[in-house]
C-alpha cells in the first residue's frame, strides 16, 4: 500500500495523464518513488565481487559410479514473491443501471433499488444500497460537479488526501465518457462501516466531476458494480438553439 509520501506518485501519474502540475513541494519523479514490488533490478542483476579465487577441491577417486547432479527447479515455492496492491478481477456481466439526469449537466446510473437522493449544491447525487441489497455490503456513492478545470480540482483533492493521512491503495488512468479519468482507492477511512473508498475524477477542459463510492470490503461482486457505476457517467452538452 502507499502511504502519505506516496500520494506524490499519485500526483506524478496525473500530471502525465491530464497534463496538472502537481502542487508545491509534491512534485516528484516517478522513477525516483518508493517502489511497493520489492527490490531494485539493477542490484539483483549485479554480479557479486569476489575478493580472492575460490579454491576447487579435486574430487576424490572412487570406483562408484557418479551421482547425477541434482537439477535446479527454480525458487523454493515457499518464498512468496513481493505483494503489488493491484488485483485482476475477474470478468463478471456488466451491471443493470437506471440513468440519472442533472440539471441537464450529467447523467449516472445507479441500480434500480438503490435510494437516490439529488440537490442543487455538492454532492449533487448521493445514492445508497442497503445491506440486503448487495450481499450484505452496504454502498453510498457520491457525484460532485465541479465548475472548475481538472487543473484546479484534483490537485486540491489530491492535498486533501495527504493532509488527512489515508492509505492510497491503487491508481490508475481510464477512458470514461471520451476523457481521461484518475482512479483512485482509498483504505483505512475514519467510517469503520465504510473504510474503502473509489475516487473517479472525470476532467474535462473547464470542469470537473468527481464520483466517490464508499464500501466496506472488496470483492469481485461490489468491484464489478461501483467500476459500472463510475464508467456510466456521462456529460450532457447543452443543445444549441
Amino acid at each position: 500500500m502507499y502511504k502519505l509520501k506516496s500520494v506524490a506518485v499519485a500526483l506524478g501519474l496525473l500530471s502525465l495523464v491530464l497534463g496538472v502540475a502537481a502542487p508545491s513541494g509534491a512534485q516528484r519523479s516517478l522513477a525516483a518513488a518508493d517502489s511497493p514490488v520489492g527490490p531494485d533490478s539493477a542490484e539483483i542483476d549485479k554480479p557479486a565481487e569476489i575478493d580472492e579465487p575460490l579454491e576447487i577441491d579435486e574430487p576424490a577417486e572412487t570406483d562408484e559410479p557418479d551421482e547425477p547432479a541434482e537439477m535446479d527447479n527454480g525458487p523454493d515455492p515457499e518464498i512468496e514473491a513481493p505483494s503489488f496492491p493491484r488485483r485482476n478481477t475477474p470478468a463478471l456481466p456488466p451491471v443493470e443501471l437506471d440513468s440519472h439526469s442533472h440539471n441537464s449537466l450529467f447523467s449516472i446510473g445507479f441500480p434500480a433499488d438503490w435510494t437516490v437522493t439529488e440537490q442543487d449544491d455538492a454532492p449533487q447525487f448521493s445514492a445508497s444500497a442497503e445491506a440486503e441489497v448487495v450481499d450484505e455490503a452496504t454502498i453510498r456513492t457520491e457525484v460532485t460537479w465541479h465548475s472548475a478545470s481538472p487543473r484546479e480540482v484534483v490537485p486540491q483533492a489530491l492535498d486533501e488526501i495527504q493532509a488527512n493521512g489515508y492509505t492510497v491503495a491503487r491508481y490508475d488512468a481510464i477512458n470514461i465518457d471520451g476523457t481521461t479519468a484518475l482512479r483512485i482507492w482509498l483504505t483505512d477511512l475514519p467510517d469503520e462501516d465504510l473504510p474503502n473508498a473509489l475516487i473517479t475524477y472525470i476532467g474535462y477542459a473547464d470542469v470537473t466531476a468527481a464520483v466517490v463510492s464508499y464500501y466496506p470490503e472488496s470483492t469481485p461482486e461490489v468491484d464489478n458494480l461501483i467500476n459500472g457505476i463510475h464508467q456510466s457517467f456521462q456529460r450532457q452538452q447543452a443543445t444549441e438553439p
